[in-house]
């Protein structure tokens, strides 16, 4: 398992935290530095962090499959809403506060004491937060089985949730297992999405890849040598075979532009499997998915798979 080290509290912040110094500014403010102090009193004691900061919709959707209770996140970003696993269950995170964008001003307002960032995120803000006491931790996207399992140690030896962490990755154990053993016929399948500017695919080392593999169907587009993700032209469609389109979902509705652009082309009035309308309809938030998620979207494209082969 990996282990994250433990941030060292200045002398300083444990007697502020101790003997309760509040720099008197407003009642609000009173009440957050009253808070952010009695977490560094808490972690001081046990290394486990109180004030969590997700910065992006990876970093929620691992929070929440450890069951991190909510009252530790001090904020939420407003994208997961739409793209994490807690548009779920909404309630239960409703009372959080939301924020657009990870700038250090955001972050630090929040004194959060473990802030989890992304490769994408800002590496000037990255730098300043690094700055501050607040520990620190990028959250990998995983491409691999492998790699998975280790960011869901990483997250879980993160947030002092070892034995949620242990339970969870035996579940995904499982959830594996019960994927690749259901004998079903090995789909050729072919990624496809269209965000309006044309359209693109998710070829080796892409998180759709590794859901495609869960599933145990066959990437068309690994096949044809591409790489990450990449364009896709109606002349390369034409040129290969495949089963299956796995297009993107419009949310969680059912249904998809991606899909409707392909059977309305013209040009691709002779490719069967699109005008018979053999779609895997991903919904955008599982499309791209980073983290725990994958295993629900290659579930998601077996089940779909499995019934477009009966």
């Amino acid at each position: 398992m990996i282990t994250m080290g433990i941030r060292t509290v200045s002398a300083f912040a444990l007697l502020a935290a101790l003997i309760g110094v509040i720099v008197l500014r407003s009642d609000g403010a009173k009440t957050r530095d009253a808070s952010a102090a009695s977490s560094v009193a808490a972690e001081a004691a046990d290394g486990v962090p109180r004030r969590i900061l997700p910065g992006s919709v990876t970093a929620m959707d691992w929070l929440a499959a450890l069951g991190v209770e909510p009252e530790r996140c001090v904020a939420v970003p407003v994208q997961a809403e739409r793209w994490s696993t807690i548009r779920l269950d909404p309630e239960a995170w409703a009372a959080r506060p939301r924020y657009e964008r990870l700038t250090s001003e955001v972050a630090l307002g929040f004194q959060p004491d473990l802030v989890l960032v992304s490769s994408t995120s800002s590496e000037a803000a990255v730098k300043r937060i690094r700055m501050s006491d607040a520990t620190v931790i990028e959250v990998p996207e995983p491409t691999t089985w492998d790699g998975l399992l280790a960011a869901g140690e990483a997250m879980a030896d993160a947030v002092g949730a070892g034995e949620a962490g242990e339970r969870l990755i035996a579940s995904l154990e499982a959830r594996r297992v019960a994927l690749g053993s259901r004998g079903a016929r090995r789909l050729r399948v072919l990624p496809y999405a269209n965000y309006g500017g044309g359209g693109s695919t998710s070829g080796k080392g892409t998180t759709l890849d590794l859901a495609l593999e869960l599933a145990g169907f066959v990437n068309v587009a690994v096949e044809s040598g591409i790489q990450g993700y990449g364009n896709l032209t109606f002349e390369q469609i034409l040129a290969l075979e495949f089963d299956a389109v796995l297009a993107l979902g419009d949310e969680d509705m059912g249904t998809s532009e991606s899909a409707e652009s392909l059977v309305n082309a013209g040009a691709l009035a002779s490719v069967a499997p699109i005008q018979a309308r053999r779609f895997i309809v991903l919904p955008e938030a599982l499309h791209a998915s980073g983290s725990v998620s994958i295993v629900d979207a290659a579930e998601e494209i077996a089940r779909q798979g499995d019934a477009l082969s009966e």
